[in-house]
């Protein structure tokens, strides 16, 4: 089992070294210069290698004076409050620091935040200008995240003399230039970005698929306006002859070991392998091919953006076809020329547009243009773009590259990279004419494309009328009335609505009531009758016993009456009956 695994590492060490000597020989180390001015001994033009983080300042430059700090030279820990001078009388503060004990990133992340404007990193190895990237563990990613200053590299010779120079406590002052790094021959620019898709590899991943998210709707509106002419590429090696039947290359490879990329997971048995990578790249670059083909090369944007969204390894989907076609569908690219383009990946043979990647990433020797080893990589008029992969950085480069007369609207003052709304620029534009009859006539800026929206004037809310079926803005005041007359309204409904209750209430007791009277009668009538005929009987009786002129006077005790009636029988009645 341990030979195996030796195996493996073997192989995947000779494939990486395949790919290193095939670009090594025309990689170029992207340079940028500064001038020193003062002390007139160190009078002269120094070259530096662009970082591959940070915020280069393409077409600008920057005046200040070196900083080396007492303590921590090789800063790699937070700087304390009087490591340096700050002193801002020199210009900016260009932090230099030794090379070694940490990554590059933390010591330019730590010499930003002590208040370093640029940073010039010393080499500790007598050698030729290198490129400095940054490492894909997530706290390098997440320093190169936060990095917002120029990093560069000097050769240690160059960097010794300035070092001895400040600490006698002498001033160095010198102006970085980046104006003359990105050739700008025409009215378009044309540029590159070489990635991969593959979305396990973590931050460094996440970001990259935010970059391509995020900078899709750029990318549209230069190509669009015929700003711009965008290509993607694709790293790719091949396996080592002689092992194109092993495990490592059946699984990473395609067409019998021509196009390779490592297992993005570093499992064989598990996971997606290498191939499905190469699978996935193959696949977007035919569906670039579809799409201009079709004469909209902007629907790749879709096509990737798509991609990337539904097609995820976490989903389970990131090496289907079914998938990949779908976002094909939804891009309105043409589906059957694309898998003619991606053809038989089983097939012995060599597929048009994976060689198109070799040629590009592995230009002959004598060619200016730079080999491509380091990824994610974006390549602007055939120069290497060096710094933080992201949208504003990425689209001030592209800026520098055209001269300075024909820049897109979006590059100047008034364009994208400032303020989408200031006067005459298209937020402003767009607001103010109001196309929809909103009322919404204030440009608002914010940070997602197109970087600004139309809002209601000061003073003013957006609010639905049912009138127009349309939204509009109405003042504070008169949503405020508005508010009131409704609230009146809902309080006269429910007042009514409470008087109708209580009415019916009072109706419902006054019913029973009736109800339980007739119901008490019935009863009482059942153990307490009432004689009508004998009380009709007895007002007779009394009636006529009133108007006998000859009777007799009544007696006051057991006297009769002529009739053989006394008063007492009939007293004695009346009580009865009651």
């Amino acid at each position: 089992m341990v030979k195996i695994h030796l195996f493996v590492v073997f192989l995947s060490c000779a494939l990486f070294l395949s790919l290193v000597e095939r670009v090594e020989s025309g990689f170029h180390v992207e340079r940028a210069s500064f001038t020193v001015s003062l002390p007139s001994k160190l009078k002269g033009r120094y070259d530096m290698a662009i970082a591959n983080f940070g915020v280069p300042l393409y077409g600008a430059t920057l005046v200040g004076s070196f900083k080396y700090p007492k303590t921590d030279q090789d800063g790699c820990a937070e700087f304390d409050a009087n490591a340096f001078n700050t002193n801002s009388s020199y210009g900016a503060n260009i932090m230099l620091l030794n090379r070694g004990e940490c990554p590059f990133t933390t010591k330019a992340y730590f010499a930003q935040k002590a208040g370093a404007e640029a940073v010039i990193i010393v080499d500790n190895i007598a050698e030729d200008l290198i490129t400095m990237d940054a490492a894909d563990d997530a706290e390098s990613q997440e320093y190169v995240k936060n990095i917002s200053v120029p990093v560069a590299l000097i050769t240690e010779s160059v960097g010794d003399q300035f070092e001895e120079e400040l600490s006698a406590g002498n001033a160095v002052i010198a102006t970085l230039n980046w104006t003359d790094v990105l050739p700008h021959p025409d009215s378009r620019v044309e540029y590159e970005i070489w990635t991969e898709l593959t979305d396990s590899c973590g931050a460094k991943c996440d970001a990259q698929v935010g970059f391509l998210n995020d900078w899709a709707p750029i990318a549209k509106e230069l190509e669009m306006k015929n700003y711009t002419k965008f290509t993607p590429h694709y790293l790719t090696w091949s396996c080592p002859e002689g092992y194109e039947d092993s495990d490592v290359c059946l699984s990473e490879c395609i067409n019998n070991g021509r196009y390779c990329i490592p297992d993005p997971d570093s499992d064989l048995d598990s996971g997606y392998s290498g191939a499905d990578v190469v699978v996935s790249n193959l696949r977007a670059l035919c569906a670039f091919k579809s799409a201009n083909d079709s004469h909209v090369p902007t629907r790749w944007w879709d096509y990737i953006t798509e991609f990337q969204s539904s097609c995820t390894m976490s989903s389970g989907k990131f090496n289907s076809f079914a998938c990949a076609e779908n976002a094909m569908n939804r891009a309105g690219l043409d589906t059957s020329s694309w898998s003619t383009c991606i053809g038989d990946i089983d097939a012995n043979s060599e597929n048009a547009m994976m060689e198109e990647q070799i040629i590009a990433q592995s230009p002959p020797s004598d060619s200016t243009r730079s080999s491509v080893r380091i990824l994610p990589t974006v390549v602007i008029n055939n120069v290497q773009y060096r710094g933080r992969l992201a949208r504003g950085e990425v689209l001030k480069a592209i800026c520098a590259g055209f001269p300075n007369d024909l820049k897109p609207e979006m590059c100047s003052d008034s364009g994208l990279i400032n303020d989408k709304c200031a006067k005459g620029a298209d937020g402003w534009n767009v607001c103010t004419s109001d196309l929809n009859e909103s009322g919404e006539t204030t440009c608002s800026t914010t940070s997602a494309f197109p970087y600004y929206e139309c809002v209601c004037p000061k003073g003013l809310h957006s609010e639905f009328s049912d009138s127009l079926n349309a939204w509009s803005c109405v003042s504070v005041q008169q949503s405020a009335r508005s508010v009131g007359k409704s609230s009146t309204v809902l309080a006269s409904v429910f007042f009514s609505l409470l008087v109708l209750v209580i009415c019916l209430f009072l109706f419902y007791r006054w019913k029973m009531k009736q109800v339980m009277d007739q119901e008490i009668r019935g009863i009482l009538s059942q153990y307490m009758p009432l004689d009508d005929d004998e009380i009709e009987e007895d007002d007779t009786t009394r009636l006529n016993v009133g108007n006998d002129s000859s009777a007799l006077p009544t007696p006051m005790f057991g006297v009769e009456n002529s009739r053989g009636g006394g008063v007492n029988a009939s007293i004695s009645r009346e009580f009865d009956h009651l």
